[in-house]
This record gives structure tokens, C-alpha cells and sequence, in this order.
């Protein structure tokens, strides 16, 4: 009987492991469909305090519903012509950038120049370079967006549409999840479940939200001070690669440090906006989001690199914004379901036995 139970739980865990090592190439050949679905689930998530607000109001939860959706579209709009426009331009001239410099690297005693004749002789590149090729880069530039908006339009739309379908659908589903319970202690469960999940979710991705709202503010304020161009757009980077931990602050870390070091042709003056940042986020890494969110919700580093890279691998930048959102959410689930016992069900032990008690506890 024993033998057999644990030939079982083998197949079993085989299985798993088996659907485990498929689930990226499913998600990722499914992109179409998943991606939007997993933006929705988030999306959700994030707006479903501000639908509860406005039905507060006495304002009905379709009208509520729609109006928080119509907020996340005009904000997300907002996003895209006031951050991620001028964001385009700056990463078209980084491929024109690099090839200067390490033109300007092999030659010769490249070395003992100046930073400002560099950056001089940088402006001048890019300045003939856009005269050069305007022509054919505006006619590329048209037939990208000629081909790839209605694509990107048609899976932001569907994000959006099923995003309010559970906005709308969000009480419906509480209540039938309560009242389908057979007895009176599955439903005061379920009940606190469903509202602690919802919750803990809601307040997480809610305070990371302003925080990383906070830190766009400051690094507004700290491009503007320090002269750089499009300071909106620096900090509505800065804001949204805070979504994404290590792995975002660094990059813009970089991109203000080739930026600035060029813009001001010299080394250490060059530096210093990359310096306040990386000052900036030290604090707010180490000592602002800890403080505010507790130990309760904190998370493994290694899983931040994990799950970043597993989704960005699968489902490109977007994925990799959505990351520590779907973690967070997969975690507080568990919290609640209890983590799987693996080892324990391969010797015969429940799969959820001592980690549910835990978590009903």
C-alpha cells in the first residue's frame, strides 16, 4: 500500500515537472493570449480600490468600473506621449552613440581627448546623421507603425476589456465563492481568503505604485536641476523601471550616465546625475520600501532576478514589468493555499498537510 502510494506521488511530481518545463514555451507561443490576460489580472487588481471608492459614491459598479478603466486608458496615454515618445528618441541615438565612440576608441591616442571634444564631435555626428538618413528613417518609422500599432492597439484594447468584464464581475464572483461553501467554517474562510488576498494585493502593488510615483517626482526634480533634456521623461523612466528591481534602476543608471557625461563633456560633472540617482534608490531600496511595505510582503531577491528574467524571456519588457506583480500575487495565494510539501508527499506525507495548518493560523 505504501509502495504504491509513493509510485503515485512519483507520477505525479513527474508530471508536474513535465507541465513545469513546458509552461514557458506555452506562455510564450501564446503570447497573444496570456500576455493580455496577465496585464488584466494586475490591471484589475490596481484599480479595483478605486472602483470600491466610487461605488462609495453610490455610483453604480458598471459606471464605477468603466470610469476607473477610462482613468488607467488616460493616464496610460499620458504615459505614452509625454514619456515614452521622447524615450524612443533617446534609445534610436544610442545605436549611433556607441558606434562613435568606439569608432573614436580605436584610433589612435583617442585616449588624450578631451571629454568635450568628443561630446562636440558626437553632436555633429548625430546632427549629420539625422540630416542624412530623416528620409528614410520617417518612411521605416511609418511602415513600423503602420504595421505593429494596430497589433499593440488591439492587445492594450483587450487588457482593457477584460479588465473591466472583472471589475464588473468582481462582487458576483465573492458572493458565488462564499455561497458555494458546504459548510458554515469552508464559508468564513473562503470569505477571509478572498478578502485578505484581495487586500493584501490591493495595498502592495497600491504603495509600490506611489512609491515609484515619489521616486519619479524626485528624479524629475533632479533632471531639471541638473540641466539634462526632457526631465518628464527621466523621471516617467524613472518610475516605471522601479516596477522592475536591480534590474531597472540600473539600466537608467546607465542611460543618465552615457547622457550625462556627453551633454556636459566631462567626467565627474558627467556623473553626478547617475550618482543622485543611485543615491536616490539606495534609500528608497533599503530604507523607504522595507519600512512601509514590512517583512510580510518582502521577497527573496533571487526570485525578483528569477521571475524578472523568466518573463521578460517570455513576454519581452512587458513581461518583465508584470514580474514582481504576478510574484507577489502567486506568493499571498500560497500564504493562504499553504506552499506544497513536495518532499513530504514523495515519503508519503499530505501535499498543503502542515503549511495549510500554517496558513490558517
Amino acid at each position: 500500500m505504501v509502495l504504491s502510494q509513493r509510485r503515485s506521488s512519483a507520477i505525479i511530481l513527474l508530471l508536474s515537472c513535465g507541465l513545469l518545463l513546458a509552461l514557458p514555451f506555452v506562455l510564450s507561443a501564446g503570447q497573444d493570449f496570456f500576455l493580455p490576460v496577465a496585464a488584466a489580472v494586475v490591471i484589475t487588481i490596481i484599480l479595483a480600490p478605486v472602483a470600491n471608492a466610487l461605488q462609495k459614491l453610490r455610483l453604480p459598479n458598471i459606471i464605477a468600473s468603466f470610469i476607473a478603466i477610462l482613468l488607467f486608458a488616460g493616464l496610460l496615454t499620458l504615459a505614452i506621449f509625454m514619456i515614452f515618445q521622447p524615450a524612443l528618441d533617446l534609445f534610436e541615438k544610442l545605436p549611433i552613440i556607441t558606434n562613435f565612440v568606439t569608432g573614436k576608441l580605436a584610433e589612435p591616442g583617442s585616449l588624450a581627448l578631451p571629454l568635450s571634444t568628443i561630446s562636440a564631435g558626437l553632436s555633429d555626428a548625430l546632427r549629420s546623421s539625422a540630416e542624412k538618413e530623416v528620409m528614410d528613417q520617417t518612411s521605416s518609422m511609418f511602415q513600423a507603425v503602420a504595421f505593429a500599432t494596430p497589433f499593440v492597439i488591439g492587445q492594450i484594447l483587450l487588457a482593457l476589456l477584460i479588465s473591466y468584464l472583472m471589475l464588473v464581475s468582481r462582487v458576483k464572483f465573492h458572493e458565488s465563492l462564499i455561497r458555494d461553501r458546504v459548510t458554515i467554517s469552508a464559508t468564513r474562510k473562503a470569505g477571509l481568503a478572498v478578502r485578505e488576498i484581495s487586500r493584501s494585493v490591493s495595498h502592495y502593488l497600491g504603495t509600490v505604485i506611489v512609491i515609484n510615483f515619489c521616486v519619479g517626482l524626485v528624479v524629475t526634480l533632479g533632471a531639471w536641476l541638473f540641466g539634462l533634456e526632457s526631465p518628464l521623461m527621466w523621471g516617467g523612466l524613472a518610475a516605471i523601471l522601479n516596477f522592475i528591481p536591480y534590474v531597472g534602476p540600473l539600466v537608467l543608471a546607465v542611460l543618465l550616465g552615457i547622457t550625462g557625461v556627453l551633454d556636459e563633456g566631462a567626467l565627474i560633472a558627467g556623473l553626478l546625475p547617475a550618482a543622485a540617482y543611485l543615491g536616490l534608490q539606495t534609500i528608497e531600496a533599503n530604507l523607504i520600501t522595507p519600512a512601509v511595505l514590512g517583512e510580510r510582503l518582502s521577497i527573496n531577491p533571487v526570485i525578483i532576478i528569477i521571475a524578472v528574467s523568466f518573463f521578460s524571456w517570455i513576454w519581452g519588457l512587458v513581461g518583465a514589468l508584470l514580474s514582481v506583480p504576478l510574484v507577489v500575487i502567486f506568493r499571498i495565494l500560497l500564504n493562504h493555499t499553504g506552499t506544497p510539501n513536495i518532499i513530504g508527499y514523495l515519503l508519503g506525507e499530505p501535499l498543503f498537510g502542515s503549511s495549510m495548518r500554517r496558513a490558517e493560523k
